[in-house]
């Protein structure tokens, strides 16, 4: 006699999970999931942020982060160099290019996430395409960016004027302490293209 073969209860189950897997992932709307990919962007440059400040500290020599944004492959960057003949608190930020040194982490360019460094209060804002865009940090705990940029935006750069993130991200560094401090804009940001300099929300910021 033939035997009829058919799924067992665990091949069903495991059929039907992948299938739900798979319906949230194409069905999720784009502004939910762009939403979700902005807020994890701002944690990983945050703690890429912190994990050199205490390096600094620890090890007692300068390091300067380096954001950049590439535009041509439409991703954002970090790298991080050291300066060792740097060993004390300094006023300014200038770049560094060693990048020769014991615990270098590296950083996950990360797909549309723009990022634009402002000075105090939203003024004088810059694309981190610019050259040499960076913040230091000092072994006293201090810390300085290049050209006085204090304030740093994080938004999503896909979509259009019609569909776009509505989250956006930015963070302050504190220059005595190294201190930062993150806010969170949620539902009011608005489209720009990924060589914007433009803050997509200038208000309604909510500290996390």
């Amino acid at each position: 006699m033939k035997r009829n073969k058919g799924f067992s209860l665990i091949e069903f189950m495991v059929v039907v999970a992948l299938i739900g897997v798979l319906s949230i992932f194409l069905y999720t709307p784009k502004t939910s999931r762009w939403n979700t990919e902005v807020s994890a962007a701002q944690s990983k440059i945050v703690s890429l942020l912190k994990y050199y400040q205490k390096k600094s500290m620890r090890d007692g020599y300068k390091y300067y982060v380096r954001l950049n944004q590439n535009l041509g492959q439409n991703i954002f960057e970090m790298d991080a160099y050291i300066d060792k003949n740097i060993t004390s608190r300094q006023s300014s930020c200038t770049s560094s290019n060693d990048a020769n040194f014991e615990e270098r982490r590296l950083f996950d360019s990360l797909k549309n996430i723009r990022v634009v460094g402002c000075q105090a209060g939203g003024k004088a804002c810059r694309n981190a395409s610019s050259t040499n865009m960076g913040i230091c940090f000092f072994p006293n705990g201090s810390a300085a960016a290049t050209q006085n940029k204090k304030e740093w935006y994080i938004f999503h750069a896909a979509g259009d004027n019609t569909a776009h993130a509505k989250n956006a991200y930015k963070f302050v560094v504190w220059k005595t302490t190294s201190f930062i401090e993150t806010f969170a804009c949620k539902g009011g940001a608005q489209y720009a293209n990924i060589s914007s300099s433009n803050l997509s929300c200038s208000t309604n910021w909510i500290e996390e």
